[in-house]
C-alpha cells in the first residue's frame, strides 16, 4: 500500500490524506489535501492495463514534471516531449486525483508500491532500444518460472540464451560475489526488489527489437487474461452493465466468454487483453 496516513474525523465526515508521489532523489512529490468523503466506488477510475505498464512497481529518481492523469497513452506522449525521461509512474487510481509522473534516471522499486504503476520508456518508445544499451538493472531481480539456469560468462551470452529458449521474457544473473555466478532465463515474471542485493535483471524487450515490437511474421497478436479488478466490478454494477462490457469497454479488450480459440494465450480467461 502506497504510504498514506489517513485519519478519518466522523463528526465531520471529512478525511484527512496525504499523497505521496514516486520516491525522488532530489525533489520528493509531497501532496496534501483535504476533501469531503465519497464513495471510492464513484470516483473510481480503472488503469487501462497496457504491455508497458507494470503493476504494484514504482521508481526513485528524479521527477522532471507531475500532470493529472488521463490515460496511459498521454502520459506516454508527455514523456517523448520531455528531456532526459526515462519512465512514467502513476499513482493509485483510487486516488481522487490520480497523478501522472515523468522520471528521469531511476531504479525500480516494489516498495510501497501497491497501486502504483510504471513503464518504462524502452518500452513504449521503440527509438530508444538500441544493443548498446545496459539492459541489466541493479538489485532487481525476478518472480516468475525458471525455464534454464546456466553459469554466467557474459552478458551477452545470457541475452542470446534467452533469444533462442522459448517464452523467455527476461534474464537474471545472481550475486558477482558468488563463488558460482548463475545465468537464470525467465519466462512470465514480476518484478521485485525483494532479497535482490547483487541481483540483476535485464528484460527481453530492452535487448531484443524484435520481442519489443512483437516479433517477426506475428500478424496475430498473443493474448493474455485480464484479471478483473475490484475497480472492474465497481464500475460494473454502477452502470449496470454486462460482463462483456464491463471487459471491452477498453479498446484494446476482448471479451470471450472463456472461448479462446482465437486469443492464444489467454487460456479459459473470459477476458482478454495483448500481451
Amino acid at each position: 500500500m502506497k504510504r498514506i496516513t489517513v485519519l478519518a474525523f466522523v463528526l465531520f465526515g471529512l478525511v484527512f490524506e496525504v499523497q505521496s508521489g514516486p520516491v525522488d532523489s532530489n525533489s520528493t512529490v509531497i501532496a496534501a489535501e483535504r476533501r469531503e468523503t465519497v464513495d471510492l466506488a464513484k470516483r473510481a477510475t480503472v488503469h487501462e492495463d497496457t504491455e508497458c505498464f507494470k503493476e504494484n512497481l514504482r521508481t526513485s529518481g528524479p521527477v522532471l514534471k507531475q500532470v493529472t492523469y488521463t490515460s496511459d497513452d498521454d502520459c506516454e506522449e508527455l514523456c517523448l516531449t520531455v528531456d532526459g525521461c526515462q519512465a512514467i509512474v502513476t499513482s493509485p487510481m483510487y486516488w481522487a486525483v490520480t497523478g501522472c509522473y515523468i522520471i528521469g534516471e531511476y531504479t525500480l522499486s516494489t516498495n510501497n508500491a501497491r497501486g502504483w504503476d510504471t513503464a518504462e520508456r524502452k518500452c513504449f518508445d521503440p527509438h530508444t532500444v538500441h544493443k548498446d544499451v545496459d539492459c541489466f538493472k541493479n538489485n532487481l531481480r525476478t518472480s516468475g518460472p525458471v525455464l534454464n539456469e546456466v553459469t554466467y560468462t557474459s552478458d551477452d551470452d545470457c541475452e542470446e540464451l534467452c533469444k533462442t529458449t522459448d517464452g523467455c521474457q527476461a534474464v537474471v544473473t545472481s550475486p558477482m560475489y558468488w563463488a558460482v555466478t548463475g545465468c537464470y532465463i525467465i519466462g512470465e515474471y514480476t518484478l521485485t526488489t525483494n532479497n535482490a542485493r547483487g541481483w540483476d535483471t535485464a528484460e527481453r524487450k530492452c535487448f531484443d527489437p524484435q520481442f519489443a515490437n512483437g516479433g517477426p511474421d506475428k500478424p496475430d497478436p498473443e493474448w493474455q487474461c485480464h484479471n478483473y479488478t475490484r475497480w472492474d466490478w465497481s464500475w460494473k454494477k454502477r452502470n449496470d452493465a454486462t460482463e462483456a462490457e464491463m471487459c471491452e469497454r477498453w479498446e484494446r479488450r476482448r471479451y470471450s466468454g472463456g472461448n479462446n480459440a482465437n486469443y492464444l494465450g489467454c487460456e479459459d480467461c473470459h477476458c482478454c487483453k495483448p500481451r
